[in-house]
């Protein structure tokens, strides 16, 4: 009895030590996990023009390049570069950059990276340093919020939640600016629920509230989104002192907003955007649209404004888009989201959301009181992502719901909080936790491809996606390295590349694919999966090849069989 006693707390000590290095252990995994993929990941489609713009925003003071997004994230992406600043050439001499009709900022990234002897890979990976800070911020800040909020269990479920997902891994170690969205609006929220317990500092909290608004409007133009759910979530509460904090979030951050825009050139107009096809063509059939109107008039600076109107001419045209097999020349699904959420969570993390929702909801009708804290992350979550389902169409993606992923997962982990009276059972724990390391486990290092075992097993997420939910042209190099290893790399391969990446840059000796010559193709062939769901979309979407009465030119690649998979996004044929 006294040895198995001796066993027993020599067991008990152990598995607390474990639960105590745990948050430790999952933040040095989601570390090195992002760091090996922001150097093993091709640069995607959006970042050769995205690391070029901030390299100019920083040291040319030059904002005409992407202002798709507003600034923050680039400038600190800029101000990662300054170690090797001084061997980075700008062509800015080029008529792409300077001509306001030919101007074109994908192939003028492409040029910057790839063709003006800089150093490529020093610039991609520390150009993605910023978003893998945030990444991991974001899994800090979940943490403390869930410890506050539902306690430690909580607090390392939600971690575990959080840095076991391939879909943040996979977004998080590139330069892009949904997971820095999801950050400032995680802390926001984090702050007001410090302003709202902490009485007596609700000025000081109140003031470092309106700085994050003015970070998070210089991240992502979608952070309006959630300044309205925020506003009408304030008023809705009853607290004291909150006519100060919002009177002090609109002052706060419009000054912010002026003051970057005055100290820096994002006010300047030394580029003008109207003479651009893009906007010229918009002014004259946008002539009489009040919105139109309204984004001309608006009192901010005038490349957040020139980015406003960028975004509301692609909202209005969208993409070609395709979704559970099927190809629509826009994105018109007004459930994309929704299928997009469904195929892409990680099912362990979905199945405790659902879990949760269903108990809270089970509650209310037993007439049970429940305190704001068990269900305003849902509620926030919830309305922003209805809030993109009703105004966002802009080849609408997953990365778009990551802000309502985060909130979703803070609010999942109450269920292993004290302050809620659920029964829970410590099998279905073990057996989620154990499914979502595993299906982690699997799908690195490819994570920005990552869909869950609903779209097969292994997951066959091109049969159901596209775009940057499987393929946004990052295994470019995985292509050049499966050439080497085959001893294939002086052979020339016809090649269809979703992406702007430079495949010479890497030795891929290649041809264009060319649709007239799909009936003789010879030797190698290698197309993004990303072309081959949707590069003859001009058909597909038709009704007539719908209903099988045509044909599309890339029939043939697709009935066939792979020679090879690379990564999870290009097909290789051989012919």
């Amino acid at each position: 009895m006294q040895i198995r006693s001796i066993c027993y707390n020599a067991i008990k000590m152990f598995v607390k030590s474990i639960k105590k290095l745990l948050p430790i252990l999952l933040l040095l995994f989601l570390t090195a996990t992002l760091i090996y993929e922001a150097v093993a990941d091709t640069p995607t489609y959006d970042e050769p023009a995205n690391m070029a713009a901030s390299y100019a925003y920083v040291y040319k003071n030059d904002f005409c390049l992407y202002p798709d997004n507003p600034p923050l994230v680039k400038m600190l992406s800029g101000i990662a570069l300054f170690p090797i600043q001084h061997k980075i050439i700008f062509p800015d001499h080029l008529e792409i950059y300077n001509n306001p009709q030919k101007f074109d900022l994908y192939q003028f990234g492409r040029e910057f990276l790839y063709k003006n002897g800089n150093p490529t890979r020093e610039i991609i990976f520390l150009a993605r340093l910023p978003n893998i800070l945030f990444t991991i911020g974001i899994a800090f800040l979940l943490y403390l919020f869930a410890l506050k909020l539902y306690g430690k269990n909580a607090a390392l479920f939600a971690l575990a939640l959080f840095a076991l997902d391939p879909n943040i891994r996979g977004h998080g170690h590139i330069l892009a600016f949904d997971l820095p969205l999801a950050f400032f609006m995680l802390l926001i929220l984090y702050l007001t629920y410090l302003f709202y317990i902490k009485p007596q500092r609700r000025v000081l909290f109140s003031f470092l509230i309106s700085i994050c608004f003015g970070l998070g409007l210089l991240t992502k133009f979608t952070f309006v989104f959630f300044a309205v759910i925020y506003f009408a979530g304030v008023l809705l509460v009853h607290v004291k002192q909150k006519k100060l904090l919002l009177l002090s979030i609109i002052s706060i951050s419009s000054i912010l907003l002026w003051m970057f825009g005055l100290m820096t050139g994002y006010n300047q107009k030394n580029f003008d955007y109207d003479q651009t096809p893009l906007i010229e063509g918009a002014n004259k059939s946008l002539s009489n649209n009040f919105s139109w109107q309204l984004i001309k008039k608006l009192p901010v600076p005038y490349y957040f404004r020139s980015g406003l109107q960028v975004m509301y001419t692609h909202n209005i045209v969208s993409q070609p888009a395709f979704l559970l097999g099927s190809v629509h020349a826009k994105n018109d699904w007004w459930y994309y989201f929704s299928f997009s959420f469904l195929l892409k969570t990680p099912i362990p993390t979905q199945v405790v959301i659902y879990l949760i929702v269903f108990l809270l909801i089970r509650q209310l009708f037993l007439g049970k009181k429940l305190l704001i804290r068990n269900y305003f992350p849902f509620l926030v979550g919830a309305s922003f992502f209805l809030l993109l389902i009703l105004f966002s169409h802009i080849n609408n993606v997953y990365r778009y719901l990551f802000p309502s992923l985060v909130l979703f997962i803070l609010g999942a982990s109450q269920y292993l909080s004290k302050n809620l009276s659920i029964a829970r059972t410590r099998w279905l724990i073990i057996i989620l936790g154990c499914w979502q390391l595993i299906t982690s486990l699997l799908s690195f290092p490819y994570d920005l491809s990552y869909t869950n075992e609903a779209t097969g097993i292994p997951p066959q997420g091109y049969k159901y996606l596209s775009d940057s939910e499987v393929d946004w042209g990052q295994d470019l190099e995985r292509l050049a390295i499966w050439l080497k290893n085959n001893k294939l790399e002086k052979e020339t391969i016809t090649l269809s590349y979703l992406g702007t990446a430079d495949p010479l840059f890497y030795g891929i000796k290649y041809k264009p694919m060319q649709f007239e010559d799909l009936d003789k193709l010879k030797g190698l062939v290698a197309i993004s999966v990303g072309n081959l769901t949707l590069g003859d979309w001009q058909i597909t979407s038709t009704v007539n090849y719908q209903l099988g009465f045509t044909r599309a030119p890339l029939d043939g690649l697709r009935s066939q069989k792979p020679e090879a998979l690379i990564g999870k996004s290009i097909f290789v044929y051989k012919f």
